[in-house]
């Protein structure tokens, strides 16, 4: 497994440079292929921080895929339950669709339209 899914993300990031700039650290550079960022008005109602009202929880979330299940697990291990203020934590589990080519062709039908378009190294 190497693709996560980062929920709680902070209403502050806007945008997909200002998200992975937020969430991907020198130490994971070059260590992941995939990044896309759903703001709030993309991203599907998912799971909630539990325990606490919806109201303090973020829909915003952001799919990385990483080159291999050891930056995956460290970035889960690192990352998750981090405090981003607001009294919301962010909430890394892994993603249903699984791998590069896979975050492609899921998203695949949402390029088109220009609302999102992921950070691939081809692309950054």
């Amino acid at each position: 497994m190497t693709t996560l899914v980062i929920h709680n993300l902070p209403h502050s990031l806007e945008d997909q440079e200002t998200a992975l700039s937020f969430l991907i650290g020198a130490e994971f550079a070059g260590r992941f292929d995939f990044f896309l960022h759903l703001p709030e008005g993309l991203a599907q109602p998912t799971v909630f921080q539990e325990g606490l009202p919806e109201s303090l929880s973020s829909r915003a979330c952001a799919f990385v895929n990483f080159c291999d299940h050891a930056s995956a697990q460290a970035y889960l291990e690192g990352v998750h339950g981090m405090d981003v203020g607001m009294e919301l934590k962010l909430n890394v589990v892994w993603s249903g669709v699984q791998g590069l080519e896979a975050c492609r062709n899921h998203f695949k039908a949402m390029m088109p339209s220009g609302c999102c378009r992921p950070w691939t190294p081809q692309s950054g």
